[in-house]
């Protein structure tokens, strides 16, 4: 079973990783303010070729240096906060609890010294959002391409986030004019109150990667062009995210929520990254769009995951996730392939009247024990293309029940002694359940029909066979067919067999033998027994008569009348009686022997 992290845990582990970075005021100067540098005069200046060795080379030749994050909250240099152990902190770095566990007093804050922070945050947001030339403080960003211009937020700990309250007209020259864009980076933030960035632009990239959120958690509505990064993110809280528009791409690996991911009716042009996230409560993500290429690897869902009526316009690829509740694909689209390998699921699969235009496989899938898991999971479905299920077992048939399968499917070289064990495993755990043993023969209908398509009358006929199996021990089924049926499986496995029908043969054969030796000696008298007499010729008369009466319907009877049958008394009679009913089951299961022949080496 995979590992479920406490919450506690989850937090300890996050504010051991804070600490390691050190967002104290001393190591602010640590940390690089990517793209600006400040020259000899102490001025900052913004390089428009962030990146560039060769320029931070010129200024550092000029007497200047690369500019840190100390430098971006210099206005706060002289309010800032003391710990125990020395160091300072701003007030938007300030933790809840000192490193040794002390009470920091931040997380009983007043309204005031709240508002203060909204205030400085508001300040920070207004001077790095694209307005028209707004002078805010001591700081003058005015958007422009170039590096990073955004508000730098790493390593903050905010009480409460609310971009209603941040982003106000009041804090920007737009007035009167609703402004919803922010400009901002969140590295490794503590958001520990309620957070909200509903209905929220952001105008550029922008970065949640390692951030902690600690109360329900809102992106309603959030759009962006750009990258939104939530990599190696921690939401010990329900994540709710309905109604995003995302045109870049949208990261959530190695994230972890310890309650719902929630992003339905969402648009995502780019790819969504969601590899090695754990999520321990439900996933929903229902009535969305993709319409970039996924990739989603070792992922873990541990409540219910919901997909119902969402469009794959690109590839999706499911690789060693594990899914430990039930999954609903139903009503979906996916335009391209749908690759899975190597899944877990521990409940119900639903891929029920959902369209599938291109190649769909599935490699060693694990489903869980419980046939109504996978039982009707393709009804309503349509297969475009090739079904690859050559990486499955075949007690899987309920599945296809009232699917569409109209390119063929891949089996792969299963032999027959395999199948056979894989139909018994189905028909065993189906039971006497109806409705289990009813979609096992449409299942398996499906199956054979798109066999016979791609004219393989051998594998065609193993699922006949489980057809037949499945009807026999349907409750409904009339007594006398499934008679017959149990028949027809005893004595040639449902026609797949070639050796059974031969073995019967051999036991009709010497049964019959006996009975017309020991009629023979009611009609003769018993032998007569002496030591280094010869044996009695009876014997042979009885095996040979009844070896004759196996082959005359096939021209290869004894020629001439024999011993047992020479005249018209009683006896010959009772002999012919019997050598009659000897015929029929000997035409029977001849003709089933060859029929396995014929469809073994499909002779037509």
């Amino acid at each position: 079973m995979t590992e479920q992290k406490t919450r506690e845990q989850l937090e300890k582990e996050w504010w051991a990783a804070w600490w390691e970075t050190n967002y104290s005021w001393e190591n602010l100067f640590e940390i690089d303010w990517k793209g600006w540098y400040v020259d000899a005069e102490g001025n900052l200046v913004n390089n428009t070729e962030p990146y560039s060795p060769a320029t931070l080379q010129k200024i550092q030749n000029e007497g200047g240096r690369q500019a840190k994050l100390q430098d971006y909250w210099r206005d706060q240099e002289n309010k800032l906060i003391q710990a125990p152990n020395g160091k300072k902190y701003t007030i938007a770095h300030m933790p809840l609890f000192w490193k040794k566990g002390e009470p920091s007093g931040k997380s009983d804050w007043n309204k005031e010294q709240i508002s203060e922070l909204n205030n400085l945050i508001s300040e920070k947001l207004a001077a790095a959002s694209d307005t028209t030339d707004f002078v805010k403080g001591a700081m003058h960003f005015h958007l422009q391409s170039g590096p990073d211009l955004r508000a730098q937020f790493q390593g903050c700990v905010f009480p409460e986030f609310n971009s209603n309250n941040l982003i106000t007209d009041s804090n920007f020259s737009a007035k009167n004019k609703p402004f919803n864009s922010i400009n901002a980076t969140f590295q490794q933030a503590a958001f520990v109150g309620f957070s909200s960035f509903a209905d929220v632009f952001f105008k550029s990239g922008v970065d949640f990667s390692k951030a902690l959120f600690d109360q329900k958690t809102v992106f309603s509505r959030a759009s962006t062009e750009h990258v939104i990064d939530f990599n190696k993110a921690i939401f010990l809280c329900d994540f709710y995210a309905r109604h995003m528009s995302i045109n870049g791409s949208c990261n959530f690996e190695s994230s972890k929520f310890t309650n719902s991911f929630d992003v339905m009716h969402s648009r995502f042009k780019g790819a969504v990254g969601l590899s090695a996230t754990k999520i321990y409560g439900n996933l929903y993500a229902s009535y969305s769009s993709y319409e970039a290429p996924l990739d989603w690897t070792v992922t873990t869902v541990f409540k219910k995951s919901y997909f119902k009526k969402t469009t794959f316009k690109k590839s999706l690829r499911i690789k060693g996730c594990q899914f430990l509740n039930s999954v609903d694909f139903s009503d979906s689209i996916f335009h391209d392939k749908l690759h899975l390998e190597n899944i877990t699921f521990s409940g119900t699969v639903n891929f029920q009247f959902t369209g599938f235009g291109d190649r769909v496989s599935f490699f060693d899938v694990k489903w869980d024990k419980n046939e109504t898991s996978w039982r009707y999971m393709f009804k309503g479905s349509s297969f475009a293309k090739i079904l690859d299920w050559s990486g499955q077992k075949l007690d899987t048939v309920a599945a296809f029940a009232d699917a569409e399968i109209r390119k063929g499917i891949l089996l792969g070289r299963p032999n027959e002694t395999v199948v056979e064990k894989e139909f018994d495993e189905a028909i065993s755990l189906a039971g006497d359940n109806t409705d289990a043993l009813s979609a096992i023969q449409g299942g398996a209908l499906k199956l054979r029909l798109a066999m016979e398509q791609d004219s393989d009358t051998r594998r065609a006929h193993w699922f006949y066979r489980l057809e037949l199996m499945a009807r026999q021990r349907q409750k409904e089924t009339p007594k006398q067919e499934k008679f017959i049926s149990w028949l027809y499986g005893k004595l040639s496995n449902y026609g797949t067999s070639i050796i059974r029908p031969l073995r019967w043969l051999s036991i009709l054969w010497a049964a019959m033998s006996l009975l017309f030796y020991s009629l023979e000696m009611l009609r003769s008298g018993p032998p007569y027994f002496k030591f280094g007499a010869p044996i009695d010729e009876r014997i042979l008369q009885s095996m040979t008569f009844s070896l004759t009466n196996i082959f005359p319907a096939f021209g290869l009877g004894l020629t001439g009348e024999h011993h047992f049958i020479s005249g018209n008394s009683f006896w010959e009679l009772l002999f012919v009686f019997f050598a009659i009913l000897e015929i029929i089951p000997a035409f029977t299961l001849l003709f089933l022997s060859g029929l396995a022949i014929r469809r073994r080496f499909q002779i037509s």
